[in-house]
């Protein structure tokens, strides 16, 4: 493989004309990036986990951004009680979380 015009390149011969175009070269994301002959597919070599540190401050910007409902005495919504759900949620995440690529987070009340 090389990277010609901005795309990986798969060549059977050193014959510029015979260059077929597979994948967006996206700078350093795609290094690494493994090429399987046989499905013609692209391949990650490794899964990039979300650590436990990275869920934490994820999980502390959600609580922050629902605080103004349980901080506001006279919210006026009937779901206030949802939404202290929900923040209950987001503070036990952590201790139950296990490191994934993409965490599924608690859905927040509508």
């Amino acid at each position: 493989m090389v990277a010609v015009n901005g795309f990986a390149q798969k060549h059977p011969n050193t014959n510029p004309n015979d260059y077929i175009n597979y994948r967006p070269v996206l700078g350093d994301a795609t290094i690494g990036w493994i090429w399987n002959e046989d499905s013609e597919t692209w391949s990650s070599p490794s899964a990039v986990l979300v650590t436990i540190e990275e869920v934490r401050a994820i999980r502390t910007r959600m609580l922050l951004e629902s605080d103004w409902v349980v901080a506001v005495s006279d919210y006026p919504n009937s779901d206030k009680d949802e939404w202290i759900a929900y923040r209950q949620l987001l503070r036990d995440y952590p201790a139950t979380y296990t490191p994934v690529e993409q965490p599924i987070w608690p859905a927040h009340p509508v």
